[in-house]
């Protein structure tokens, strides 16, 4: 599972020492999930200059250590006095590990920069299928699918098309998951589909701008690798399928809830059945929210045992190699804690608002169509 990233400085230009404990968080970010992450690693960063803003990117088929070691002098040249920042950390499942398939990928549109990275897996003959109605030739030349994803939507946006329209109409009708984040027109956009994560925090009040990442727990993780610690923070995760923009003070805004696959268990109100009767309330965020966690720490699990897997072929006793490896049995250790603690949190959570009888089967039942 790749792992997405992005930064926008509030509008504001940073003190040194907040400028600096930014850039140590962002490398920390690259780095938290480089274990199980290394096929790829991309910064993208926006900086303001006498002619206008410009932007500059740098991506590499390698890991994060080798990434920030290999382009240290760029890397903090790209990340002074910049505004905004997209990063990407890649699990290759489709195309070779190079340069050119690693994250952001980025697009001219009439005279504009276009460019996104992606956390997730769509369906790539249904994204051949979407370029070639768009009149996109040899799409195939795009191996990776969020490369083509990215490049279906730049087709758009040269037709006038807004971002979210553009986002909506290649989506529809592909199957697939998906966490975007994209840059265009001078702001972060970004928009998930109910089965990939996003959580954003804000730190402007303590000068450090506003982070999207694609976990808590790997923002936790940066900050003790870059010897940072926020009791405090506002932060939320963002709604399924609902298109968010960065204005340019940092505030976060709904631009759309886009028309794919409808979010429906969070419209509907779940019937919870005590004393012999029937209530409506709001316990259904609760549940699905539980159940929607254990399914992304399920799917962690997987990728990781996959990856070591595959370091266990390639046996060997590189320092880099040995790392990778422990780093990666770590998380998977920390990933069976959570997912015990999951599982009994969501059988504590049935045994509270569905009790035991006849009605308590008509009610779980009730709760599975609801998430259809």
């Amino acid at each position: 599972m790749c792992r997405v990233l992005a930064w926008h400085g509030g509008g504001k230009k940073l003190k040194v020492a907040e400028a600096k404990k930014v850039n140590k968080l962002i490398k920390g970010l690259l780095l938290a999930e480089a274990g199980s992450n290394p096929d790829g690693t991309g910064l993208l960063t926006v900086k303001a200059r006498k002619e206008g803003e410009k932007v500059y990117l740098l991506k590499r088929g390698i890991n994060a250590l080798k990434f920030l070691v290999q382009e240290e002098e760029r890397i903090n040249w790209m990340l002074d006095n910049a505004k905004i920042v997209i990063g990407h950390v890649r699990y290759a499942t489709k195309g070779e590990i190079s340069d050119g398939n690693s994250h952001p990928f980025m697009f001219r549109v009439k005279g504009k920069i276009f460019a996104g990275v992606h956390n997730g897996v769509i369906n790539y003959e249904d994204l051949v299928k979407k370029a070639l109605s768009l009149n996109i030739k040899n799409p195939k030349w795009y191996e990776v699918d969020s490369f083509l994803l990215f490049a279906c939507i730049a087709k758009l946006l040269r037709q006038d098309k807004a971002v979210e329209e553009a986002v909506e109409e290649v989506l529809k009708n592909v199957s697939g998951s998906w966490a975007l984040i994209i840059y265009w027109d001078r702001k972060i956009y970004f928009v998930r589909s109910v089965d990939r994560p996003l959580w954003v925090c804000d730190l402007r009040e303590k000068g450090l701008g506003r982070f999207i990442v694609s976990t808590e727990e790997m923002f936790e993780k940066a900050c003790k690798i870059a010897g940072e610690e926020f009791k405090e923070m506002p932060h939320f995760e963002p709604l399924p399928y609902r298109f968010y923009v960065i204005d340019s003070e940092g505030e976060v805004k709904k631009v759309k809830d886009l028309k794919l696959r409808e979010p429906v268990y969070r419209d509907y109100y779940m019937p919870y059945i005590w004393n012999g009767y029937c209530e409506w309330d709001g316990y259904e965020d609760e549940y699905y929210e539980l159940k929607e966690e254990l399914e992304y720490v399920e799917e962690e699990i997987r990728d990781i045992k996959e990856y070591l897997n595959i370091m266990e072929s390639e046996f060997s006793d590189d320092p880099e190699h040995v790392y990778a490896v422990e780093e990666a049995e770590e998380r998977l250790k920390e990933l069976y804690r959570k997912r015990r603690k999951l599982k009994q949190a969501l059988k504590d959570f049935k045994n509270e608002f569905i009790p035991a009888g006849d009605m308590r089967a008509g009610a779980y039942s009730y709760m599975q169509s609801v998430q259809m």
